[in-house]
């Protein structure tokens, strides 16, 4: 996604408000194309069932050991 566009569609309050400001910057967004920047700009970052279905194996974690020292710890 361009910079610009990004930043426009995190501050913008709907898809029409974002191709008003993408156009007053001089770039030209279609409907879709502008619908698009707005729903990921706005995306929740909190991960929906199916995306968490999706995700296989184990994962990492760092802890903090008694030295201060970050460790990574492989868990299942």
């Amino acid at each position: 996604m361009d910079k610009k566009i990004v930043e426009l569609a995190q501050q913008a309050k709907s898809v029409k408000e974002l191709r008003k400001a993408a156009k007053k910057n001089g770039i030209e967004l279609s409907e879709k194309e502008a619908q698009e920047y707005f729903d990921r700009a706005n995306a929740s970052e909190e991960l929906s069932d199916d995306d968490l279905e999706a995700a296989a194996g184990g994962f990492y974690t760092s802890s903090i050991a008694p030295s201060g020292k970050g460790f990574l710890k492989k868990l299942f």
